[in-house]
This record gives structure tokens, sequence and C-alpha cells, in this order.
């Protein structure tokens, strides 16, 4: 039986007509954040639903559109949570839940839950206070943030939180895994440099790597460098990576990379894919064109949100590696 969720929130007293579900007390407002329709365990008293039960909490803090486009994603409990500046009392919105059925293999499963809460700027840092109710229990809990201020109620309350570096700055939450979109987005790179360096012994050569990037992609371009760093367990010889303002599309545009022996790789990003150019010591240069970068930036949310609950090494490596000597100026 479907179950109304209440959380019982303590803001500041503020001049205003208060609705209905708002009770006014010498010390405040309470607000009851009441969302009906939505389980408090979509399996509690039938075993039989949790094969379609959530797979686990979706907290979306902003950017909700960007999740609309994303690419198939698994039974999801949503809590989308709109910030509009000036809001002094966080509420449900009007269409608080919605189920979708998709028939799958013969059988129509939940693929989603959806609760909105059109919240404030002020309710961000206790935002974990809010939303913690509304979650399905004992499921893992994923937040898609793009606001740096819910960054530290979302280290409480989630399990992984799915950032964009590239975006702008932040201050990664202390406690839950962090997926950064600036690191998925530099998967074809990476995997094109370890194709051409490989064996080993190839990559250990390398001392000299030049990227450069559209000027919002700076950190994409410092966590392969980190990246490459942490392949190579040193840093290369001579290393830069520089602002290209005639580049249009945001991401990493050129991967020059040259090493002791005399071989030099270029990697261009073109409509096509990756155009790589190779210059053995001994011999001509060679062109062909690789596949990628065309994935588009729902499919990278996507795999962001899905791979949020794995260990990424590469990614932990890579920070580990982007220290503030890592880019040399000259």
């Amino acid at each position: 039986m479907a179950l109304g969720l209440r959380r019982l929130l303590q803001t500041n007293g503020n001049a205003f007509s208060p609705p209905a579900d708002v009770l006014v007390d010498d010390e405040g407002v309470t607000v009851h954040l009441d969302v009906p329709g939505l389980d408090a365990d979509p399996a509690a008293g039938d075993p039989g639903l949790a094969r379609d039960s959530p797979a686990f909490n979706l907290v979306v803090v902003g950017d909700a559109g960007r999740l609309s486009r994303a690419g198939p994603l698994p039974p999801l409990r949503i809590i989308h949570c709109s910030v509009e500046p000036g809001r002094a009392v966080p509420r449900a919105g009007a269409v608080a839940v919605e189920r979708a059925l998709r028939r799958e293999r013969g059988d129509f499963t939940v693929s989603g839950e959806r609760a909105r809460l059109m919240l404030g700027e002020d309710h961000l840092a206790r935002l974990d206070a809010i939303v913690a109710p509304l979650l399905a229990p004992g499921r893992p809990t994923v937040a898609w943030c793009r606001h740096a201020a819910a960054l530290p109620a979302l280290g409480r309350l989630a399990d992984a939180v799915v950032v964009d570096s590239d975006a702008g700055a932040f201050d990664a939450p202390a406690g839950p895994r962090v997926v950064d979109l600036a690191w998925l987005r530099t998967a074809p790179w990476r995997e094109r440099i370890a194709a051409l360096f490989d064996p080993p012994a190839e990559r250990s050569l390398i001392e000299a790597v030049r990227i450069r990037h559209h000027p919002v992609s700076e950190r994409a371009a410092v966590l392969v460098l980190g990246w490459l760093s942490a392949r190579l367990g040193r840093l290369p010889g001579a290393r830069a990576v520089e602002a290209d303002a005639e580049v249009r599309a945001p991401g990493i545009s050129r991967i020059g990379l040259s090493s002791g022996c005399g071989r030099s790789v270029v990697i261009e990003r073109t409509r096509r894919g990756l155009r790589v150019f190779e210059r053995p010591p001994d011999g001509p240069e060679r062109r062909w064109t690789a596949a990628g970068p065309a994935r588009g930036e729902g499919l990278i949310l996507a795999e962001g949100i899905r791979s949020a609950l794995l260990p990424d090494s590469g990614f932990a490596a890579a920070l580990t590696w982007s220290s503030d000597d890592l880019v040399d100026p000259a």
C-alpha cells in the first residue's frame, strides 16, 4: 500500500501566508513534506515486488533536463530537487510520483519512480535531512549534482556522487565515491594512447606530453596527464596543458606524445573520430582515423550513474597524480 512519507524540517520563520501543510509556531516554520504515492519500501509486504523495485536511489540536484536525455538506466527512484532562488519553504511538486511501466521479456516491470521537490538555495546545506525520508530503504543512493553548495550534504547522504568538474571547480565531498564526468569524457583518448603504446616497454619511453583543450575543459586534460603519469610511474620530462580558444566543442582537441627513441604520436579530434599521426624513429609518417570520441552527453551521464557504485582505480590514480605541480608551465 502506498504510504505518504513525512519529514519535519525546521526553517527560519518569514512573513508569508502559509499553505495548509505548513504549521507556524513560536520557533519558526515546521514544513511537512508529504509525497503521496511514494512507498516507504516498494517491496514491503510483497516479496514478489522485490525484483521490480528500484535498483538504487538517484538524487538529482538541478539539471533534470540532461537526465532525460541519458541512455538506458536500471530501475531508479529519482528524487529531483529543483532549486529556486528566493524560495523560503520547500514543497513537493504537483506531480510527485511517476511510475512508468515497460514490457520486458513478456512482463511489466517498474522502470522508475520520480518525486520532485522544490527547494531554495538556503536548503541545500541540509539537503540530506530533507531527502533521506524519501529514499527507498536498503538501496544504494547515487547523487547527480550541479550545485557545489549541496555537495557537503550529499556527502552525508549518498554512497556515490556524480559531478562534472568541467562545469566548474568543486571540493569533492568526503566519504562517498566520486564519479567525474570530465574523466569519463576522456575514455576514448586514454584507450587510444594505451593501444598505441603497448606493450608497456613502449609506454615507458614517453618523455614529452602536450595536451590542447577547449577553455572549459582544463580539468579533463589534467586528468589525462595525471592518468598517464600514474601509468608511467613518473611525471613526463616535458608536459604542458594548453587552452585553445579556437576549439568550438568542449573537451580535449589534441594530444601530442614523443618518446626518447625518436617516435612521435599526435592524436587530433575530428568529426569522424580521432585522427592519429604516427612517425616512427626511422620511417615515413602514418595516418589513420580511429573511433571516438563521438559520444553524446546523455550517454556519458548514463555511464556515470550506472558505474557510480563500481570502483575505478584509474580515476583514483589520476587524482593522486593531478597535483598542483603536475603541469609544467614551460
